[in-house]
């Protein structure tokens, strides 16, 4: 089952790896313009997945098909955006 991603704003949850990440560009960085000057954060799987129960799920919980299925349409998707805005560097952050 999706659920927005909006849902994520209204229930005020904060990430602890998306602060690390934030607050490491933040001290590099100083200012988001700096930033986002020359560089662009593509999360590879924008998704949420919830169980009927509210539980959070991540892909590595879909059954393995589906896991397959998504994984494949992330890259895909992944890797027009590479080549759509001319990507010269990728950096990988994560599993």
């Amino acid at each position: 089952m999706l659920v927005s991603v909006q849902l994520l704003t209204v229930l005020n949850v904060c990430q602890v790896s998306g602060a690390r990440f934030w607050g490491l560009l933040r001290q590099l960085c100083v200012t988001p313009e700096n930033f986002f000057q020359h560089c662009f954060v593509h999360n590879l799987c924008p998704l949420l997945f919830m169980s009927l129960t509210g539980k959070n799920l991540t892909p590595a919980d879909l059954p393995a098909d589906t896991r397959r299925q998504l994984n494949a349409a992330c890259d895909r998707a992944f890797a027009d955006v590479v080549q759509l805005l001319n990507v010269q560097t990728v950096v990988a952050v994560g599993q």
